[in-house]
């Protein structure tokens, strides 16, 4: 999910060659699937927070593995262990 919207947003606000070089560094990242635990988090952190459904599986995600997210999205503004860059 993180792939998918940093890729379509960079292609968006600055072109292909700019979103094929981040999608080459998020290349050696940590990436996992989407179990159903998380999926049943998400949703409730959506509920509870008013994410969207791919924000909050990003949410439920670094939630779970205990990570700070790192953010130039204000939706996620003001929730734990979100730092906004």
């Amino acid at each position: 999910m993180v792939l998918l919207e940093v890729y379509r947003k960079i292609k968006k606000d600055r072109g292909e060659e700019k979103a094929l070089e981040a999608y080459a560094h998020l290349q050696d990242t940590r990436m996992v699937p989407l179990d159903p635990h998380t999926a049943v988090a998400a949703a409730d952190l959506g509920l509870k927070t008013g994410l969207g459904t791919v924000d909050s599986i990003i949410y439920a995600t670094a939630t779970q593995y205990r990570a700070e997210l790192l953010t130039g999205d204000h939706h996620f503004e003001g929730l734990p262990k979100v730092t906004l860059v």
